[in-house]
């Protein structure tokens, strides 16, 4: 299957048909920041350490309609002590057109969430920052191995 781009689509030789993504929107459904250090007023920050979850999730919303959720949280500590917790679900509504079934759900998983995470990358670092720490800038997150993780079968 030959594929080509242009003009930031992908026109796929085999069906003939070019697939067209349409991003309708970008959104915080949820979002929660607790700053620990702020409530038992030590602001000693050293070493903080980062504990980092993301999870991407796909509901279709209609036909070629789908809405995708970068669920992120942050686990910062200072000395073993919390420092701060954030947890955001972050979501992008997307039209996926003329994509072939054997893509379509790589695509969401892999190709939608690396749209969006510059975004949410910038939202956790706008929050520490406001938060009085040092601004958390994520590192870039490989969506295809997330991908292949949260499909991988669990181990009894």
């Amino acid at each position: 299957m030959a594929e080509k781009k242009t003009n930031g689509r992908a026109e796929t030789a085999e069906a003939g048909a070019e697939a067209r993504t349409i991003v309708h929107g970008q959104f915080i459904r949820d979002f929660s920041f607790e700053n620990f250090m702020a409530q038992t007023k030590q602001w000693s920050i050293q070493d903080l350490k980062h504990e980092v979850s993301i999870q991407v999730h796909i509901s279709k919303e209609a036909e070629n309609r789908y809405v995708v959720s970068i669920k992120a949280g942050i686990d910062a500590k200072s000395k073993d002590k919390p420092a701060y917790l954030i947890e955001l679900d972050y979501c992008g509504l997307f039209t996926v057109e003329n994509m072939p079934e054997n893509r379509l759900r790589a695509f969401l998983a892999v190709q939608c969430p690396h749209y969006m995470f510059p975004f949410v990358r910038r939202i956790v670092s706008d929050i520490t920052r406001d938060g009085g720490f040092p601004p958390f800038n994520m590192d870039l997150i490989d969506f295809a191995a997330n991908a292949q993780r949260q499909n991988r079968p669990a181990s009894d």
